[in-house]
């Protein structure tokens, strides 16, 4: 029951520790590698749709019938919608508050660490 679940969401973590990889080499290292990440883009829609297909597998009869034989399985996939679903949120706070505030506030708070900059120096 729970294997195809299991498999979705192996998939999109080695994808995405892939991508995390290409972003790495290209803040670290400077090689333009930009048009691979860029392309692989289409991983986050694929995650998306793999956690709910496991929220409806392990939330169903049938899944949480199969919890008892395979406690494991169950228990891993739990942890890991319940930990995806955190770090989703956590990482995602300061873009939503980013994009809530005007382009003038935007532009204030550069100029004000720019002044600050300035004075230090």
């Amino acid at each position: 029951m729970f294997d195809t679940p299991l498999l979705l969401l192996s998939l999109y973590h080695m994808i995405e520790w892939l991508r995390a990889t290409i972003m790495l080499t290209v803040v670290c290292i400077g090689v333009n590698l930009m048009i691979v990440w860029y392309a692989t883009i289409l991983n986050s829609l694929f995650g998306l749709v793999s956690y709910i297909f496991a929220i409806s597998v392990a939330f169903s009869e049938e899944g949480k019938s199969c919890s008892e034989a395979q406690s494991a399985r169950y228990k891993f996939l739990i942890v890991d919608i319940i930990i995806f679903f955190v770090t989703f949120f956590f990482f995602s706070w300061p873009i939503i508050v980013l994009r809530c505030k005007s382009k003038q506030s935007h532009e204030k708070t550069l100029r004000k660490s720019d002044d600050d900059e300035e004075e230090s120096d």
